[in-house]
């Protein structure tokens, strides 16, 4: 028997059980304590994410941006899927935990007579079973290098406002670096924050080291769980009948930087902190 019959058959088994149990969809806790969806095919609006972590305190969620082969933004991606006669594209810029203020694309689409094309069409595990939902808008996180592309491109007609934002902080960033290289953090965003603007979408119950998704009505008409189940016993299947992840080693220990840690800047023991 193959690695890849046991994976297949691993997702299989898991369908047929969310299916059965009337489970949307399912998280598990990881090293860090971070729920993570227990696969890396999910799908927002076209753009695969590896990574996808519950972030329920959070209004909004916050996604990487797609890159190549090489490892740089890929903004030809992001045109292709969210082109700027359907899609609205700005900028915005907060004041986070950290001292550097957090940059931001917004992509929503142009309202339209028909409400079906007002939101990004999501997928949340889709090689498992698709747990599908919309978003009314994406929101990526920007970093130095795709702050840069998107001063320089031409092919998005951002306005004035925007443009000032994108080298504003461009220039922030430039003169940041300049006198306190010790404390910029070069390393990409791998993973996307997801939060309640998709969580009241869902019933999301936290049982144990597994979060699930149910459909509201399934809960309502008490179809969740099935006689002879408890939700303790359905989370607690899921999360040892996980499927093996494709990095696993990442997957066990993936944290995000919103929330503290080391990963906000790469501090070394030649960063002096100053105090006054």
């Amino acid at each position: 028997m193959t690695a890849t019959t046991i994976v297949t058959g691993s997702k299989l088994r898991l369908n047929s059980y969310l299916n059965d149990n009337n489970i949307l969809g399912f998280a598990v806790k990881n090293y860090r304590d971070r729920f993570l969806i227990p696969s890396n095919q999910n799908l927002f609006g076209g753009i695969i994410i590896e990574y996808v972590l519950i972030d329920s305190g959070s209004n909004s969620s916050l996604f990487p941006l797609p890159v190549t082969p090489e490892k740089t933004f890929d903004i030809h991606q992001l045109i292709k899927n969210f082109p700027y006669h359907q899609y609205t594209w700005s900028i915005s810029t907060a004041h986070g935990i950290g001292l550097i203020p957090v940059t931001t694309l917004h992509i929503k689409p142009i309202e339209d007579a028909d409400s079906s094309l007002a939101t990004i069409k999501c997928n949340l595990h889709y090689d498992i079973k698709a747990l599908e939902f919309n978003l009314p808008y994406l929101r990526f996180s920007l970093n130095k290098e795709s702050v840069k592309i998107l001063t320089e491109t031409n092919e998005i007609k951002f306005s004035e406002t925007d443009k000032e934002v994108l080298q504003n902080t461009l220039q922030f960033l430039n003169e940041f670096e300049r006198k306190f290289p010790l404390m910029i953090n070069k390393k990409k965003r791998e993973y996307c924050l997801l939060g309640q603007h998709f969580l009241k979408t869902v019933c999301s119950i936290q049982l144990n080291d597994t979060m699930l998704f149910i459909d509201k009505d399934k809960l309502r008409e008490k179809l969740v769980p099935q006689p002879n189940s408890s939700l303790n016993e359905m989370a607690n299947y899921l999360y040892y009948q996980r499927p093996v992840f494709s990095k696993t080693e990442q997957f066990l220990n993936c944290e995000d930087d919103e929330h503290g840690g080391r990963d906000l800047f790469n501090i070394s023991q030649q960063q002096v902190d100053v105090i006054g």
